[in-house]
């Protein structure tokens, strides 16, 4: 099994979605939550301030990745034959202007609660996050 979290970034009533590079080996051209593998020695948080450093060229403080109800989920990747333990955390400031590393994502999208509500582009997986999202975020808000 392999663990991965992802970033629900948003800021100023905007949800930031990356569009995973056309030469990924997995879901070329799908949408995603960016973020990616825990590795070894590393808490959940730690690895996903480190992946939106290498992934957007963002800074991210421990405090501003926030748990929410219902942010995990197990799911089987049959392309690549793998069961994946995914966590999401909603992520609400950083420091930094995002950039798009290629190889890695070709677009960003920005979408409001009605737009992500209906968005179809998800990489699967990440789709299923979307209702317990909208309820994190206004217990925060």
């Amino acid at each position: 099994m392999k663990h991965v979290v992802g970033a629900v970034l948003f800021k100023n009533d905007t949800f930031i979605l990356a569009k995973r590079d056309y030469d990924s080996k997995s879901y070329p051209g799908l949408f995603e939550f960016p973020g990616g593998k825990v590795e070894k020695g590393e808490t959940q948080k730690e690895a996903l301030i480190r992946e939106l450093k290498e992934e957007l060229d963002i800074i991210v403080k421990e405090k501003d990745v926030i748990d929410f109800k219902n942010n995990t989920e197990i799911h089987y990747v049959k392309d690549l034959d793998l069961e994946i333990f995914l966590t999401l955390f909603l992520v609400l400031e950083w420091d930094g202007e995002m950039k798009i590393k290629k190889g890695i994502h070709s677009d960003l999208v920005y979408l409001d609660q009605k737009q992500l509500l209906n968005f179809e582009g998800f990489i699967p997986g990440d789709s299923k996050f979307v209702k317990p999202i909208l309820k994190g975020l206004n217990r925060i808000n």
